[in-house]
């Protein structure tokens, strides 16, 4: 479902929409988030890291897991309060995640991670969530506080399961920003999937300022 840039201009500027500029403010919010995500990666990794897919996509809950990847990956997942409040979901593939932590403790972590490689990569994941999120709540001029890293070692659908329960009580419908970045030599990559309430991320997209959109400082405090 493609919508002219025409219908979607007018079905967010109703007045019971959000105004368009307003969407495509955030877009951009959105991007700097993920080249946040993609330095703090590049600094924690030593590889040269950029944003290779960005898309922001409006789907129905059950259809979000048919968006990850099959494979068994390693995530590391956060839920998040403040404006906007949601989920943020970090998925590496066996080979990424084997890479990044004995990239960041000097050696070849033992089979499944290991307690110490498992504790590296939240450690990692934790960084560049923070980097994200308060980049994100600069822009809004708010605080987004984010919970401790919860890992899992298990099939792509079945990490989002968990996501999709805590949202489902209040929507059907959720805005996920699907960001991929890779490392230069396409040796590493990780999936960032950020899933806001919708009822919040309306009330974020209706207070953004467009005039902070590209001032304001996307780094963590």
């Amino acid at each position: 479902f493609v919508p002219s840039v025409e219908s979607a201009e007018r079905l967010f500027s109703s007045e019971e929409g959000v105004a368009y500029e307003n969407l495509a403010g955030f877009d951009r919010v959105a991007q700097r988030g993920a080249d946040r995500v993609s330095e703090d990666l590049t600094t924690l990794s030593g590889m040269e890291t950029s944003v290779d897919i960005r898309r922001v996509s409006f789907i129905a809950l059950d259809a979000i897991p048919g968006a990850v990847p099959k494979d068994e990956v390693a995530s590391v997942a956060f839920s998040f309060d403040g404006m906007p409040s949601g989920y943020l979901l970090f998925l590496y593939d066996r080979y990424s995640a084997r890479k990044l932590v004995e990239t960041m403790v000097g050696e070849e972590p033992e089979a499944g991670l290991g307690e110490f490689g498992r504790d590296a990569l939240k450690e990692a994941s934790n960084i560049m969530a923070s980097g994200l999120l308060d980049g994100w709540a600069n822009v809004l001029e708010t605080s987004i506080d984010h919970s401790t890293p919860a890992f899992a070692w298990d099939m792509g659908p079945a990490a989002v399961d968990p996501l999709i329960v805590g949202l489902s009580d209040d929507q059907e419908f959720a805005f996920v920003f699907d960001t991929r970045i890779e490392a230069a030599d396409a040796a590493f990559d990780v999936g960032v999937y950020v899933i806001p309430d919708e009822h919040d991320l309306e009330r974020a997209l209706e207070a953004v300022d467009l005039d902070r959109v590209d001032s304001a400082t996307a780094n963590a405090d």
